[in-house]
């Protein structure tokens, strides 16, 4: 059974965490919630949970304090951290406390889920193996190869003992010091194939007699092994290791053979961690990894990066970056808009210490400004964008800084090559369109009104947007209607009056006899279907 506990002080994080989340189906048997350090505590002493979810940031005790007084009274329990807040302290804080996750706020529910499976996998495999005699396990094993992943992943698993690891040695005949040099590094696969744990079940050992090849110096000895269906895990150990000991050409060598292996389109990233003297703090070198792993996203696929202790970075990510892009964007200035975003990336680029996410945000509140920029000339960027945790899980999804750039100067050019196709219908049917955008909300909306704004007459405003758009003014503005009564039905939160309301309708009825004419279902069918 496993039992899970979440430290929140924001109730709605907390809450939603407990209710949008199946723990069910993640392997969660218990969950409890804590608004704060102190109760956490009291729960843990019941309890006994496996799995730590906690905030960083609460009043009275925060979640390092928390995490450290639960080491001492439960060194076994995993911990994740949640935190909205891009402060690098707390990441080393969570590196020292051996934190298996660090999360960033706004919550991603699928980075939480694959967080807590990560957890999940790792308590049940730690207790089956309490449960089993280490002799025994390694009697079963089928091969030396099964042997060497089972050290090359206890080598970073807090709960193993040194006693243990030497039983591996032993075993494997293998001449590891205890002591001397060591490095551990990470290299994350981007192969372009639908089921990446069926493609490294296929090719696992071929992969791995490939790094094994390709690391042929003498002087620097290894052991290798999958971590994940798209990570291997590599401890490096000898004198050589003291200086750079890896280079580009021999990651390029590696990703041909593995290319050669899997016969597809393969991308690869090699993050190397801390050097370490001992083979108890394997597990710091790897943990530096994971945190170096992350500039993947400033420099791009097929390069190499370490970890270094980097100054905390005065580059403020706050909301003054998106704003100005903004104002060019509603100023229509498409190329400084997009000099603006160059730019920008430019500076990220020589700021690796930012952390991911937040620099993910301040493109997420751009592509948000977009689009809302977008939808007063009735220009969808996406299909279903009513929600803005869609449009995060774009941005969340692009895994480098220079896909992300591409993407939004492609956004950008696709909003204004519609805007001027908009303009070639006619300044004069712009000019309608964009008084029908601005007041469709209004009741009274009426041709008079339209044609007054214009100072044309009503006859000669009818005439000219049936002969250029090949419908009424008045189909028009229903048009408008149901599509921004479309987008607010995908709100749940919104009752339908309401909604009625926004849209021009004060007759409820009215509205969803329109609703219907024109979609062929009422307004409640349609939030029923398209409601997530």
């Amino acid at each position: 059974m496993i039992k899970l506990v979440i430290v929140d002080d924001e109730k709605i994080t907390r809450e939603g965490l407990l209710q949008y989340i199946t723990w069910k189906d993640l392997g969660v048997d218990v969950v409890e919630l804590a608004s704060d350090g102190f109760e956490a505590l009291e729960i843990a002493e019941r309890l006994q949970p496996d799995i730590l979810l906690s905030d960083i940031r609460m009043p009275d005790m925060d979640g390092i304090e928390l995490a450290g007084k639960l080491r001492d009274i439960l060194p076994q329990c995993t911990i994740l951290f949640l935190s909205a807040f891009a402060d690098k302290e707390y990441l080393k804080s969570a590196i020292h406390l051996k934190a298996l996750h660090y999360l960033e706020k706004p919550v991603n529910r699928e980075e939480v889920k694959s967080a807590i499976k990560d957890a999940v996998q790792a308590i049940v495999a730690e207790k089956r193996k309490r449960a089993d005699d280490i002799d025994m396990r390694l009697r079963l094993a089928e091969s030396s190869t099964v042997f060497k992943e089972k050290l090359v992943l206890d080598m970073i698993n807090r709960q193993v003992q040194l006693d243990e690891i030497k039983m591996y040695f032993t075993t494997l005949q293998l001449d590891m010091p205890l002591t001397g040099d060591f490095v551990t590094a990470l290299i994350k696969l981007d192969i372009q194939v639908d089921s990446p744990i069926e493609m490294q079940q296929k090719h696992k050992e071929q992969i791995i007699k490939s790094v094994e090849i390709i690391f042929t110096d003498p002087q620097i000895k290894h052991l290798a092994g999958f971590k994940h269906a798209n990570h291997i895990l590599i401890h490096f150990y000898g004198e050589s290791i003291r200086n750079p000991f890896f280079s580009a050409g021999l990651l390029e060598q590696l990703r041909n053979s593995i290319e050669h292996i899997v016969c597809l389109k393969t991308n690869l990233f090699m993050a190397l961690g801390k050097h370490v003297h001992t083979i108890s703090d394997v597990q710091d070198s790897y943990f530096t990894a994971a945190v170096a792993l992350q500039k993947q996203f400033f420099i791009g696929h097929n390069q190499i990066a370490m970890y270094e202790e980097e100054c905390e970075s005065v580059y403020d990510l706050d909301e003054s970056l998106s704003n100005r892009f903004l104002e060019y964007i509603k100023e229509h200035e498409q190329e400084k808009a997009k000099a603006y975003i160059r730019n920008l990336n430019a500076d990220f680029e020589k700021n690796t210490n930012l952390l991911v996410n937040s620099i993910k945000n301040v493109f997420f509140n751009m592509l948000v400004g977009l689009n809302k920029f977008a939808e007063g000339f009735n220009i969808t960027i996406i299909e279903d964008n009513a929600k803005k945790d869609f449009f995060w899980e774009i941005i969340y999804m692009i895994p480098t800084l220079a896909e992300i750039e591409v993407y939004l100067l492609e956004q950008i050019d696709f909003v204004f090559a519609k805007i001027n196709t908009m303009d070639n219908i006619g300044e004069n049917i712009y000019q309608i369109m964009q008084y029908i955008s601005e007041h469709f909300s209004e009741e009274s909306i009426t041709i008079p009104a339209i044609a007054q704004n214009m100072y044309l007459t009503p006859t000669y405003v009818c005439k000219i947007f049936k002969n250029k758009t090949g419908k009424t003014i008045n189909q028009y503005i229903t048009e408008v209607r149901i599509e921004k009564a479309k987008e607010l039905l995908k709100e749940e939160k919104i009752k339908l009056l309401e909604i009625s309301h926004r849209v021009g309708y004060l007759s409820p009825n009215h509205f969803a006899k329109t609703f219907k004419k024109l979609t062929g279902m009422n307004p409640s069918e349609f939030r029923e279907r398209h409601y997530l």
